[in-house]
């Protein structure tokens, strides 16, 4: 099985796992971390900023953002905004409650209705994967979020202008 090509070498599990590991020692993380523990870790932690921030739950990400479930995010009377300037990735049983805007989207191994989008689901380009998560267009939760947030307004010059 492949997992990583970088200068026309491919590589196997244990290859990409010796390598992953050094990059962990350059970042100066604790040894023994996996690439799956540390995407675990990431939803985790979002989840825990998510509920620290109070009653102002939005969270901008720069770059990608990969999330595995089981992780529920927001609430549908304290909804999230969540904005990823790159891709989101999500895996498994993700629930949010609230906007998800990313660059683009991509949902695996995802199973209705633990996998689901309460509120709206807005990709620049595009959604793939081979989940089948339940995606609900709900106005009471877009409601509440603009509530905690204020009002959406498109303002020239920022994010994108059509």
């Amino acid at each position: 099985m492949t997992f990583l090509e970088t200068r026309g070498h491919s590589r196997t599990s244990a290859g990409f796992y010796t390598v992953f590991s050094g990059w962990c020692r350059e970042a100066g993380l604790p040894p023994g971390l996996s690439p799956h523990g540390l995407r675990k870790a990431c939803g985790v932690r979002l989840a825990a900023a998510i509920d620290a921030t109070g009653s102002n739950r939005m969270v901008s990400i720069d770059g990608d953002a990969a999330l595995a479930g089981p992780i529920i995010l927001g609430s549908p009377e304290q909804p999230v905004l969540i904005v990823v300037h790159g891709a989101a990735v999500l895996n498994g049983d993700v629930t949010v409650h609230g906007l998800l805007y990313a660059a683009n989207i991509r949902w695996d191994a995802a199973t209705a209705p633990q996998a689901s989008v309460h509120g709206a689901v807005v990709s620049e380009s595009g959604y793939s994967g081979n989940g089948a998560p339940d995606l609900h267009r709900d106005a009471s939760v877009l409601r509440a979020l603009q509530v905690h947030t204020g009002s959406f307004a498109q303002v020239p010059g920022s994010w994108k202008d059509f």
